[in-house]
């Protein structure tokens, strides 16, 4: 059950801290003072959306808070929470967070970030919200398959999820049939093609290729014709007579000896001259070596700008990596072997289809016995709720056709009403008024609360186009309903309010320039005052307070009543 609820900065909510206990509580308030904003704060705190606009303070955090208590959790429930690392302890509390900033919306559960819809998905386990435009969707005959699925319960779910799987891999199946579909020419060509891709790519032998040597390679020789003559240039400098480098060292040397011989102190500059001139003597020779393996091989260079060329043909046909083109090299081979044995594949798959189409009708057709028979029980139930609620000649049915089958069975299922002796059942969205729609949705409720283990429950207005001793009726309905979980009801109808255990109060005042919406819990005389306004409108006289009084002391004799009736 939702335990507490804390909701700030949320429209006309500056900083709202709810306590919400067992049983029934009533929500009530003047049109306008907020009733809405309860449920759509709660909505939004299990992953719904809302516009920024609700953010009434852009320079604070918009946040909802509710702390959810359950006694104790399914296998079903354990197994989500484990299979989704959501944390939980043994007590089954969980403190769900919901904000919105600048940047945008962000959920936390127990302390742990996760995403919406994973929070989606957890609520389905804590909290059903009936809200104000529910009955509206009864008006579309779309929404009654997934209503009875959910009456279904979970096998529905696990069997539309078994389709789909099969009706997946059926897909891919039919769309490898479809590339297999050719008549003999296009056959050929396909095969011609693909042989023609394979031999052009095979031909490159890319796996013995280095393309960055092949670069440096290339770089040299279209070097060489300038590098020889460069070395050329150099040997010119070095060898030729009366101006060469090694000429002038060797003239320089033997004026150093002459000099040596007058001054023995100059003998390291003469030994040094004749270390000069042996280094010019090596220069020489290293480029001479050098210059006679510059190898000017344009034959080579044609090589390579072919292969280079070739490589840039097959990158822009089968990708700009080697690991692409020989990836594009495997499946043109693999294709290539499927259409040789063509008709052998197009026969396997067209088995496989076959056998996925016997799965396909079994697995739809268990679903549709389910509904059928699930519909029979259901047609019941709400029969007899629904003459509980003072729809006494009520007939109700539920009209099954077929359909091709897709992902949610075979089934086109519409709800089908009387509400007049005499007259035959036509479609409820047709046909229904809006308090027809409103008990009827209340009865399905009802009906499936009772299947269900959902420990919460929330009704935004489920009393609309009621009144008289069908609210009456429908109040008592929604009393017997908290008995065994929490139910939240925001109402204007007084019978409503008299029968629940607690009653929470919306109120608007204004304070300066701004506006803002407050809850707060009544007493029992707070109740009667209440009472008197739902009873009486704006104006409240002692005669609508006494009337209240007694509307409130008589609900709690019937509610002991029936407690004291059920104990029995």
């Amino acid at each position: 059950m939702l335990d507490q609820l804390r909701i700030r900065n949320f429209a006309l909510i500056q900083d709202w801290k709810v306590n919400i206990r067992e049983g029934e509580t009533v929500v009530t308030g003047e049109t306008g003072s907020g009733k809405s904003l309860f449920v759509s704060a709660i909505q939004y705190l299990m992953g719904g959306t809302i516009d920024r606009e609700m953010r009434r303070d852009p320079d604070r955090d918009l946040v909802v808070e509710g702390l959810f208590r359950m006694e104790k959790l399914s296998p079903d429930f354990r197994h989500f929470l484990d299979e989704n690392d959501i944390p939980w302890d043994e007590e089954g509390s969980f403190l769900i967070r919901r904000s919105m900033d600048k940047r945008g919306n962000s959920q936390r559960v127990n302390d742990m970030a996760i995403s919406r819809n994973l929070l989606r998905s957890l609520s389905d386990y804590l909290i059903d919200i009936h809200a104000q435009n529910a009955q509206s969707l009864l008006k579309t005959r779309d929404r009654y398959l997934p209503l009875l699925d959910t009456y279904l319960g979970e096998e529905a779910e696990d069997l539309k999820g078994q389709l789909v799987a099969l009706l997946r891999k059926r897909k891919v199946y039919l769309s490898k049939l479809d590339d297999l579909d050719l008549a003999p020419d296009e056959l050929a060509r396909e095969k011609d093609l693909l042989a023609y891709q394979i031999g052009e790519i095979r031909e490159a032998n890319l796996e013995e290729v280095d393309e960055e040597a092949l670069n440096r390679e290339y770089k040299t020789l279209a070097s060489a014709e300038e590098r020889a003559k460069l070395a050329g240039q150099v040997l010119s400098g070095l060898r030729s007579d009366g101006q060469s480098l090694r000429w002038g060292l060797q003239s320089m040397a033997h004026l150093l000896e002459d000099l040596y011989r007058k001054d023995p102190d100059s003998q390291a500059m003469k030994d040094l001259a004749w270390q000069m001139e042996a280094e010019a003597e090596a220069l020489e020779d290293q480029v001479e070596s050098y210059s006679d393996n510059i190898i000017l091989d344009g034959r080579r260079m044609a090589e390579i700008h072919e292969i280079f060329q070739t490589l840039q043909s097959l990158r822009k046909k089968y990708g700009q990596t080697f690991e692409e083109i020989l990836a594009y090299l495997e499946r043109a081979e693999k294709k290539k072997k499927e259409l040789e044995s063509v008709e052998s594949l197009r026969s396997t798959l067209i088995d496989k289809v076959k056998g996925l189409d016997g799965e396909i009708e079994a697995v739809s057709g268990q679903l549709s016995r389910l509904r059928k028979e699930a519909a029979g029980h259901l047609e019941d139930r709400i029969r007899e709720e629904l003459q509980e609620m003072a729809i006494k000649k009520v007939d109700f049915l539920v009209n099954f056709q077929e359909k091709i089958v897709g992902p949610d069975g075979r089934d086109e299922v519409d709800f089908m009403i009387s509400t007049n002796p005499g007259q035959p059942p036509e479609s409820l969205s047709k046909v229904a008024s809006g308090g027809e729609m409103s008990r009827f949705m209340l009865a399905f409720k009802i009906v499936v609360a009772q299947i269900q283990d959902l420990p919460s429950l929330i009704f935004d207005e489920i009393d609309t186009g009621i009144s008289g001793r069908t609210a009456q009726v429908v109040a008592e309905k929604i009393s017997r309903l908290s008995e065994d979980r929490q139910v939240m009801v925001i109402t204007h109808l007084p019978q409503i309010a008299a029968l629940a255990d607690h009653h929470l109060k919306i109120d608007k005042k204004v304070e300066e320039t701004f506006t803002y919406s407050y809850i707060r819990a009544l007493d029992f005389q707070g109740r009667v005052e209440e009472e008197a306004r739902l009873i009486g409108g704006a104006r409240l006289t002692n005669t609508t307070r006494r009337s209240a009084e007694e509307m409130l002391y008589q609900a709690q004799e019937l509610k002991a009543r029936g407690a004291g009736e059920r104990r029995e």
